[in-house]
């Protein structure tokens, strides 16, 4: 499992992803923008900050739903546990 950090300027600079999924190809990968990114007790911009993980007998899956406000974030809770309840 890897978990990737960005600024949102790194949407049209996917190469740094593909190098990760290269590296990790039975690994699930997921990301999100930041404002800043902590490496140690750094704080800098416009770099990828990943974290892998790595579980013994733990099966990772993701989802992902359309947020269309504030007010829809607990239905999209719902819908997200509803699609990954096995």
């Amino acid at each position: 499992f890897v978990i990737c950090f960005a600024p949102p300027s790194f949407i049209d600079f996917p190469e740094p992803f593909l190098v990760l999924a290269n590296a990790f190809p039975q690994s699930k990968i997921i990301g999100c923008s930041t404002a800043g990114e902590i490496i140690g007790q750094v704080i800098s911009e416009d770099c990828l900050v990943g974290a892998v993980v790595r579980f013994k007998e733990t099966m990772v899956e993701y989802t992902s739903t359309l947020v269309e406000g504030s007010e829809d974030s607990f239905q999209a809770g719902e819908r997200i546990g509803n699609t990954l309840n096995k």
